[in-house]
């Protein structure tokens, strides 16, 4: 199909769209054949989407500020600025000359890959519901981003309560339910006892977990809450939750939920039971059993493997977000092309704790 549109003053634009394979967990369209005309030269460009829902008035101010913006096209909301440069000429078939660059252009759906694309999308993100394509698939699924703890951007992939809360260090009690198979190593065995779950949790609220082989492509870095243990940010060292590896993490206190005397610590390390994945420092601190017929869950702020747990506490639980940083300004800048001057959180490579930074977005 082609679409024609036709700027004052400059040019008529013929668009010829052809659907090509969804990379990066976004629908990606390939502009084609596109020549602009003015005056008997020829322009080629690109077609630059903005991730977001605009008015028609956001979007012309945008063109305002890109070089090259000769004009804006809304459709459904979605404004995409025309970007134009000089270029060569084609030849009477159409063909351009050896060494020309070929005349194409990218064009993205709506739909963030992660809750943290959806948080620079989004200028006025907040804690709830949004849709997203999640990288290496093809189909928008709804998932619950928590935009406001530790900087934001964190997306729900595990939710999980206990089968014996009440009675929590016998060994009828576990976690449930458990990601889908993959989060334990394969020398471990499939030794649990409790149903997994495919189905992604729309809340903190309602239990569920996102298939495990899609978490890698939302992040590394992890934010574990619980309402009865305390909630730490880790990052991958040598161990990794979404590789399944053993190793060491870097971790931070997030928010010091049980509130006991010398109960502060931050584990420091990943490892496996045959029953399942456990972090610790000198001892568990959070051990996710996930079976009802041996150990039991440990959820131990004192790192010493004990019923150190919050008590009496209404729907008991706990989640695992994902996350992964920019790792510098350029970065940014790359990845979210609508960003503006200001402080992002970024990862420098070679560290582990995330830095706040003052970005310049404008500056060349």
């Amino acid at each position: 199909m082609a679409k024609y549109w036709t700027f004052t003053g400059h040019c008529l634009l013929t668009i010829v769209l052809k659907h090509v394979q969804p990379t990066y967990g976004v629908q990606v369209w390939e502009f084609g054949n596109m020549y602009v005309r003015s005056n008997g030269s020829t322009l080629h460009g690109r077609i630059a989407t903005r991730h977001e829902m605009l008015t028609s008035a956001l979007c012309g101010a945008d063109c305002s500020r890109q070089r090259g913006c000769i004009g804006f096209v809304m459709v459904s909301s979605l404004c995409s600025l025309i970007l134009i440069y000089p270029g060569p000429q084609p030849d009477a078939n159409g063909t351009l000359s050896e060494g020309a660059s070929k005349i194409w252009w990218k064009r993205y759906v709506p739909y963030p890959r992660s809750c943290l694309d959806a948080k620079y999308w989004y200028e006025t993100a907040i804690n709830g519901k949004y849709w997203i394509v999640i990288p290496g698939t093809y189909e928008p699924v709804e998932v619950y981003c928590d935009m406001t703890t530790a900087s934001g951007g964190w997306t729900l992939v595990w939710s999980y309560g206990f089968t014996d809360y009440g009675y929590f260090n016998n060994v009828s009690n576990a976690v449930e339910p458990i990601p889908s198979r993959g989060w334990m190593p394969q020398s471990y065995g499939n030794t649990t006892n409790i149903q997994s779950s495919k189905t992604i949790p729309k809340d903190p609220q309602t239990h569920g977990a996102m298939e495990f082989e899609l978490w890698v492509h939302i992040g590394n870095n992890f934010l574990v809450r619980s309402n009865i243990n305390n909630e730490i940010m880790c990052t991958p060292v040598t161990g990794s939750i979404v590789n399944a590896t053993v190793g060491s993490v870097s971790c931070s206190l997030v928010a010091d939920i049980v509130q006991k005397e010398n109960c502060t610590d931050v584990p420091d390390y990943y490892d496996f039971t045959q029953y399942g994945p456990f972090l610790k420092k000198y001892r568990f601190m959070y051990y996710w059993n996930a079976n009802k017929d041996v150990n039991w869950p440990t959820h131990d702020p004192c790192a010493q493997n004990g019923a150190n747990h919050k008590l009496g506490v209404s729907n008991p639980g706990g989640q695992l977000y994902l996350m992964d940083y920019p790792t510098s300004c350029e970065h940014v800048k790359t990845e979210y092309l609508w960003v503006t001057s200001g402080q992002y959180w970024i990862m420098i490579p070679g560290t582990y704790e995330p830095v706040k930074v003052y970005c310049d977005m404008e500056t060349d």
